[in-house]
């Protein structure tokens, strides 16, 4: 398989760019974009499976889509945004949040106003999580790294000579 303390290490530096990309990304949009006041006109949920993992085990997913209308750089828009939910409560209780009539504050792209967002949260326990498991990950594979570096360093005992007997 490889070197366990390459890998944990690997893994959790990979983690950590990962999660850090990610974070930076949802920061930039929530602290940068624009807000406006939208009103829905428009919500469905679309239910499919998808086989996965290791197993190839079928999961069911609910994709909730959410239509706004809204201005923005002095036009009218009318924007669909998309959600991906593995959970079918999650999903009716977002299409019930975001019901036909009601008004929401969403981001917009100030360079493409039809890219929106209807509910971007910068999630500082999502991200807590991430660079928690990340800073595990690079933990166990550098004291895999040092354990093996002690071992390898540490000078076999010498023999006690032996008395010759007359």
């Amino acid at each position: 398989m490889g070197d366990p303390r390459r890998f944990f290490t690997a893994i959790g530096t990979l983690l950590l760019v990962l999660l850090g990309w990610d974070a930076y990304s949802e920061y930039r949009i929530v602290k940068t974009w624009p807000t406006v006041d939208a009103q829905v006109t428009g919500n469905r949920v679309r239910r499919y499976i998808r086989r996965g993992g290791k197993s190839n085990k079928e999961v069911t997913h609910f994709e909730v889509t959410v239509e706004f209308r809204y201005w923005a750089e002095g036009k009218l828009f009318v924007s669909p945004s998309s959600e991906d939910l593995t959970s079918p409560q999650d999903a009716q209780q977002e299409l019930a949040l975001y019901a036909q009539g009601r008004w929401h504050q969403i981001r917009y792209n100030p360079r493409d106003p039809n890219d929106i967002r209807f509910n971007p949260e910068f999630s500082v326990l999502g991200v807590s999580i991430g660079l928690g498991l990340s800073v595990l990950f690079i933990a166990i594979g550098s004291t895999l790294l040092y354990v093996w570096r002690r071992k390898r360093t540490k000078s076999p005992r010498r023999a006690k000579p032996h008395r010759q007997l007359s």
